[in-house]
């Protein structure tokens, strides 16, 4: 992967002075925030080492109902210094997980309809109970851990969901 001035772009883009380049290996895992991933991506670099003999992926889909409301949208906002830091904190963590040889975690920011991907975690293991454990672990550690927060709009008005609870006291129309 390729990126100038922290956006992703292919091997042809024109480069100009005082841009930052930074070029990524294909074989490396990684912690990410952005606009969207690649799911074949992701697998080829969990499958990287021939040690692995386990690939578990976890996708988050933005749902339609969500406890009786009708989801038209879900904002995602972030710290994102903190929350990039964190991110690899995790994936650094699972990687030290018994049998764990690669981690990928991307959460997606912006805004996403029903039926969009926003966050995959895809774990590389010697065997399933080591990905499968893993994957659970590392999605639950983003959902406490990285400073990310959800807006859900329904057709009831919009509401702050933080963490596990899924409805804060805030509600606006």
């Amino acid at each position: 992967m390729i990126a100038v001035n922290g956006r992703r772009v292919d091997e042809k883009q024109i480069l100009s002075d005082g841009d930052t380049v930074a070029i990524f290996p294909p074989v490396s895992g990684g912690a990410y925030l952005s606009k969207d991933f690649d799911i074949n991506e992701a697998l080829k670099k969990v499958k990287s080492s021939r040690m692995v003999g386990a690939v578990v992926m976890f996708i988050g889909v933005v749902r339609e109902k969500n406890e009786g409301y009708t989801v038209k949208e879900l904002s995602y906002e972030v710290y994102e210094d903190m929350a990039r830091k964190e991110l690899e904190k995790i994936r650094e963590e699972a990687l030290k997980m018994s049998g764990v040889h690669e981690v990928v975690i991307t959460h997606r920011i912006g805004t996403f309809s029903p039926g969009e991907e926003t966050l995959l975690v895809a774990v590389g293991a010697e065997h399933r109970d080591q990905a499968f454990r893993a994957a659970e672990w590392a999605v639950e550690q983003v959902k406490k851990r990285v400073p990310i927060w959800k807006l859900e709009v329904t057709d009831q008005g919009s509401f702050w969901i933080e963490g596990e609870r899924r409805r804060s006291l805030l509600r606006t129309k």
